[in-house]
Order: C-alpha cells, then structure tokens, then sequence
C-alpha cells in the first residue's frame, strides 16, 4: 500500500463484504490501547468472518490499519515508549509547535500522525532536549546505529540536517571558518610547520543530489580518462579491458 493508498482508505471505518453481507470492522477508539497493540503485533483484524480467505485477510488488514491512522506494530511500541516517557514534553511541544493536542491524537488512535509530528519536532523542542538526555534512549539508539552498520546499512556523515540549516547558520558557519583560517594563520607565522594541519571546514548539509553529482562527476573524469589512454597508449587500454 503507498502513501496515497493510505490517504485514500484513511478517515476512519472500515468494512468488509462477504456473500453479501457487510462486516463492519472493530473501531479501534473503543478499545484498550493494549488491545490495539496485540492487534498490530498479531497482523489480523478481530471479527472477521471465520471463513474469509487467507489472502483477503491479508488485504484487509492493512486497509483497516489505515482507515484508523495506525502503525506498524514496531512503530506502535515505539509511540508507547516514547508517550510513557515524555508525555509532559510531548503535550508542550505539540501544543506549541503544531497546535495539536496529545491527548486527542492518542485517543483518536491517529497514532501514525501522531509520530510524524514527533519525529519532526524542532531540535530545540523539550521533547529534544529529554530524549538527549535520556540514558536509556541514548543506549537503544547506539545499539541501533552499531546494528546498521554490522548489516552494512550505515549511510555515513551527511552533515546538519537541512531542518537546521537556515540561511543565518549558513552565514554563521562561514563566518566560523573565517575566523579559524585567520587564527590559524596568526599561529602559522610564528610556529611555522609545529601550527600543523589547517582547520578543516565546518560541516555542511550533504544531499542525495550532491552526492548522485559527485558520483556523476567521477564517472565523467573516469570515461575521459580511458578515452585519452584508448587513444595514446592503446595497447595499455586493451590490456586493461582483456
């Protein structure tokens, strides 16, 4: 199901025909959250009928899910974690930064919504500042990062977000260079080669774009290169190529 699918099916119910009768689905705001959660782990919703194919099971579920705005189990356990530890940071900061209320969306069981409004809350937001400071969170999160690259999943430094990189950081980070090339500079003319290495610029944003023109870059410098060894030392070049 895509991302349009998931609007499309969304706003709440969710029904099922079969023979010509039409189940209707549980309604996920008059149950337990708890409910909700073995649901979502368990993959298949309560009520339907006992004789309806596997494979429209399969079909139904993610459609119910949708009609009510719910996540996958995994991110629905995450959403609890994240709820029973920083309710009073995350009733704020939706409230401020968003203008919804934490309370209503929980209820509501728009728990997908829900968490990308938590996953985009502003560096500076409370919610931020308790997760940088939760020692259990900071450990799961490290235990994550080192899983990634263990599967070789790790995509690298890609700098700042581009959430945080406004004009006056931008301007802010060239000033910031400026200001170590001088000093470096300053100390460079007295201690010479004991001033060691230049700074190295801050970091900046790095894109999907940047990078796929870089690779692009490389590629082009690389088919030139071969053409002008093909045509100067083309006994090299078939070499190469055999």
């Amino acid at each position: 199901m895509n991302e349009i699918d998931l609007l499309e099916h969304g706003g709440g119910g969710a029904a099922i025909r079969l023979d010509g009768i039409i189940w209707n689905l549980p309604d996920p705001r008059e149950k337990n959250y708890q409910w909700v959660l073995l649901v979502l782990s368990v993959g298949r919703v309560p009520g339907t009928p006992a004789d309806l194919p596997y494979a429209k099971h399969e079909a139904v579920f993610p459609r119910w899910c949708a009609a009510w705005d719910l996540p996958s189990f995994e991110q629905a356990r995450r959403l609890t974690y994240l709820v029973d530890h920083y309710r009073g940071a995350l009733v704020h900061d939706l409230l401020v930064h968003a203008g919804l209320d934490l309370g209503d969306l929980w209820r509501a069981r728009r728990w997908q919504t829900l968490l990308d409004v938590i996953d985009r809350l502003p560096g500076h937001s409370h919610y931020s500042a308790a997760v940088a400071n939760d020692e259990e969170h900071a450990r799961m999160v490290a235990e994550a990062i080192a899983a990634r690259k263990e599967r070789g999943e790790d995509d690298g430094d890609k700098g700042p977000a581009l959430t945080t990189w406004s004009p006056e950081v931008a301007v802010m980070t060239q000033v910031l260079d400026a200001v170590h090339s001088v000093r470096y500079a300053v100390v460079a003319v007295q201690a010479g080669k004991k001033a060691g290495d230049p700074p190295k610029p801050a970091r900046r944003p790095v894109t999907a774009l940047e990078r796929a023109m870089r690779v692009g870059e490389f590629n082009r410098r690389k088919a030139v290169h071969e053409a002008l060894v093909a045509r100067v030392l083309p006994h090299k070049a078939a070499a190469v190529k055999g």
